[in-house]
């Protein structure tokens, strides 16, 4: 069979540019050889594998994970059924961390990064990287997840792009706690976390999200659960302060967060930052330390 024909073949099924996508990757080849060489045969094959990836897809399959890779901040990240895909909305946390990030050490403070469920590792391969092209100064990161699996992959990741961070298995804060504090003495803590934040009933509503790890989709309390517990945590680690905090949730949530934060923190400036469809996306904390 040849690619016009096979392409025919998934026309109307799913659509015509993720069907090219997924053939350029079968047979190795671009999307522009395709356009060039539509006479080009397939092996057996390779139409197999290309009839079962079109299957999938049509069922709701993300094609990041057919692939086994997914575009963050221009990087190329392997991700599957593990990790959660990365979005384009969650480059907004990026862009503010490194902001914060550039700001702190052009006053020539120390900085520590802590990702907080971090899936692929995205944010902080993304800031690290980001940092080291700008030549802005070098940071200790920490990356956190419950999941093992999920931790393979960010590993893989940021063995990848050449990432120098310290992986730890655990639920929220918790195994950062435990670190001998002389490792992070005197540094300054940037916290980014994007938890799961869809609720119970966003989560029937929407059934494309059902093939992601629903640990890293959804919480209970309104999607809040989690974003709950990291603050109680952060209120009881007073040794950790001050500290700015990055959390992306989902726009309905914005009051409801606020809310939160007041009652953990007590002594904190909240910023709501919004994401490129301006909705309120990015929640910024600055916490001071307490007198």
């Amino acid at each position: 069979m040849i690619i016009r024909e096979i392409l025919k073949q998934a026309n109307g099924k799913i659509d015509r540019l993720d069907a090219e996508l997924l053939l350029a990757h079968v047979i190795g080849k671009t999307r522009e050889f395709l356009i060039m060489y539509p006479d080009h045969k397939l092996s057996l094959g390779q139409k197999i594998k290309f009839k079962k990836f079109v299957r999938k897809r049509k069922k709701g399959v993300p094609f990041a994970y057919l692939v086994g890779k997914k575009e963050f901040y221009g990087l190329d990240l392997v991700v599957n059924k593990h990790t959660m895909v990365p979005r384009p909305s969650t480059e907004g946390m990026v862009d503010e961390a490194i902001s914060q990030i550039t700001n702190h050490l052009m006053k020539n403070k120390k900085i520590t990064l802590l990702d907080i469920g971090t899936g692929s590792g995205c944010i902080p391969i993304a800031i690290v990287k980001a940092l080291e092209y700008r030549g802005t100064g070098a940071l200790d990161t920490y990356a956190i997840d419950i999941s093992k699996h999920a931790l393979q992959v960010a590993k893989k990741n940021a063995k990848k792009h050449n990432c120098d961070i310290k992986f730890l298995h655990g639920n929220l804060l918790e195994p950062f706690t435990k670190i001998p504090k002389l490792e992070i003495l005197n540094s300054k803590l940037v916290v980014t976390a994007n938890l799961p934040y869809v609720s119970a009933r966003q989560y029937r509503e929407l059934p494309f999200l059902r093939h992601e790890p629903k640990i890293a989709i959804t919480s209970a309390k309104e999607g809040l659960i989690l974003y709950e517990k990291l603050l109680q945590q952060i209120s009881s680690a007073q040794t950790l302060l001050p500290a700015s905090l990055f959390f992306e949730i989902d726009p309905e949530q914005s009051v409801r967060i606020t809310k939160l934060i007041n009652m953990y923190l007590p002594k904190h400036d909240i910023e709501i930052k919004k994401d490129l469809a301006q909705r309120n996306r990015i929640v910024k904390i600055t916490i001071h330390k307490p007198a």
